[in-house]
């Protein structure tokens, strides 16, 4: 937080959060919160994006990764960050060598990326009938694909098809 302009970081219509709360009080803030930003440059799954989603959130996350599966026009926007995301590209991720990968996001230039999050976000401002059928969406999306239930439901079933294939 320390690097933010002082005009965002005190503006009223702002909540610039920690990333060091407890499971608690993450869910505390997301039941109060209509939206979740989430523009990453290098999260492969997002356990807080299907977090925020079980809250009803509508979702603002970057066009990678598993984000695909889990924001789309029915619950939020997808943002395209400006990096490679394909195996074909010379990117290489965090799991490379890091010296390249920090000097490689010292070269990115972020306008489209912040423009899209800011049209995105003016939408969900402008429109709240459009912010509560996204904040449904998600709440119906996390309900059909990735409760605790579905979850259990799908490891049964293969679980099932595993011992049926060896017996």
């Amino acid at each position: 937080l320390k690097n933010i302009p002082t005009d965002l970081k005190n503006n009223k219509n702002i909540k610039w959060i920690e990333a060091n709360l407890n499971g608690e009080e993450i869910t505390k803030l997301l039941e109060c919160s209509k939206c979740l930003l989430h523009p990453t440059l290098s999260d492969s799954f997002g356990v807080v994006v299907l977090e925020a989603m079980s809250q009803g959130c509508s979702i603002i996350a970057s066009n990678m990764a598993s984000f695909p599966e889990m924001v789309s026009c029915e619950n939020g926007f997808l943002v395209n960050p400006p990096i490679a995301t394909s195996v074909n590209d010379t990117y290489i991720t965090e799991f490379g060598n890091s010296n390249y990968f920090n000097n490689y996001l010292e070269t990115l230039n972020l306008d489209n990326l912040t423009e899209e999050i800011f049209n995105n976000m003016n939408t969900l401002i402008s429109n709240p009938e459009t912010t509560k059928s996204l904040m449904q969406g998600s709440l119906k999306k996390f309900s059909n694909k990735f409760s605790e239930t579905v979850w259990i439901r799908n490891f049964k079933d293969i679980l099932k098809k595993t011992v049926e294939e060896h017996v």
